[in-house]
Order: C-alpha cells, then structure tokens, then sequence
C-alpha cells in the first residue's frame, strides 16, 4: 500500500507560459548515496543498503533516531543554485508499528537552517512525500537537507526511498487531463469540396482556382 501527500501545494506556477526549467532533477538517493552527496547525520544510525522494506529497486536507506533532535543530514558537495528547482520528494515508510515523526529542513550556503516542514509517516506503508521549496524559505542556494526528530525523543527505525530534489512542477502536485490519442489506421473519407470559398471574388481568380462555392455575407 502507498499515498501521496504534498506538503504544501506550490503556488507559483501562473503566467510562465510552458516555459522549460534550465535546471535537471537531482538523486539524492536511489539505490545508494548519490557521489555528490555526504552523510553528515549526527545521533542516529544509517543502513543506506537496507534490503527490506523497499519500495523501488534493491535498497532503501534505513533511519534510527538514538537520541532527541537526531538528524539524518545529506550535504552536497558543492552548493546547488536553486534556479529551476521547485521541491523536494521522497517515499517515506514508518516502520512496524507506531508513526514516524520528524522535519525536513533545508540548508543554505552558508550552512544555516531555513523553513522547516512537519512529516508523520505511518507504519506499514509507503508514503509519497512532496515538500516544495517555498515551504522551506525559497532559499537561493541549498547545501543539503536534514531530517530531523521532532519528538524529543530516541524513534524506531523508518525507510527513505528515490530522494530527488525535482526541477519543475512536482509530479504528486500536478493534474492530468484526459488521455489523448491519435488512430491513423482509422477509416478516413475525404473532405468535402464545398467547405472551400471565396467571399466576392472575381471571375478570373474564382476560375482560376477552380471554386465550387462564391459566398456573400460571410464564410
């Protein structure tokens, strides 16, 4: 079983007109810490090599708070111009029983905190996470992310899957139209010659173009 939640839904998105994003999306971690990235946690256990539960491909990052405020903290190696980038996702599994607390914050440049975002992630589940960047300050530069305890407490372990820092829309966040298709093997009939005319041509052009209707007062 999995859900999607978005945490909060983005509001920038009027008036860009279909305007494509310089910026691609990022993998923090899909299957192994991206090379880009550091582990920095402090006061928890990590197992980025966990087998089960996963909710894509082999290995999941396993997440054990032993102490209050605990963080799992993932630092770039170089700072990340957040031009183009609209949030963080992330699959999230509360473990076996209980609910899984903690904030996603995000550090700037020069190392500081900005906004933070509250998760609860439920047991016995995948849970599909979006937090955008304006949740967390719009900060211009981003050095790495930290999930952090937001109990005060130690917590059982928890499950992180396919972290990306997303360049555009959110797909969670996003709507769907109708699907569309095309049949070129259809049956097909031609169109008929009378939809052409002209309005108050004269008689050699009406000739010339071989007409079949000259109309008068409109199409």
């Amino acid at each position: 079983m999995s859900k999607t939640v978005v945490l909060p839904l983005l509001f920038l998105l009027a008036g860009l007109g279909g305007q494509a994003s310089a910026a691609t999306s990022t993998t923090l971690y899909a299957e192994s810490l991206n090379a880009a990235w550091q582990d920095w946690s402090w006061s928890s256990t990590r197992n980025f090599s966990n087998s089960s539960p996963v909710k894509t491909g082999s290995n999941s990052l396993a997440v054990t708070y032993t102490s209050a405020w605990a963080g799992l903290y993932l630092h770039s190696n170089a700072n990340i111009n957040t031009t183009g980038y609209t949030g963080l996702q992330f699959w999230v599994h509360g473990g076996s029983s209980g609910t899984r607390n903690f904030n996603v914050v995000a550090y700037d440049g020069s190392l500081n905190a900005g906004g933070s975002v509250s998760v609860s992630a439920p047991s016995n589940t995948w849970t599909s996470i979006t937090v955008t960047l304006a949740a967390l300050g719009n900060p211009a530069i981003i050095s790495g992310f930290v999930w952090q305890d937001s109990t005060g407490a130690a917590q059982p372990a928890f499950y992180l899957d396919d972290i990306i820092l997303v360049a555009g829309s959110p797909s969670s966040s996003s709507s769907s139209g109708p699907a569309l298709g095309v049949n070129a093997a259809a049956s097909r009939k031609p169109i008929s010659p009378y939809i052409y005319g002209m309005n108050f041509t004269d008689e050699s052009l009406a000739a010339e173009l071989r007409l079949p209707v000259r109309r008068r007062g409109g199409n």
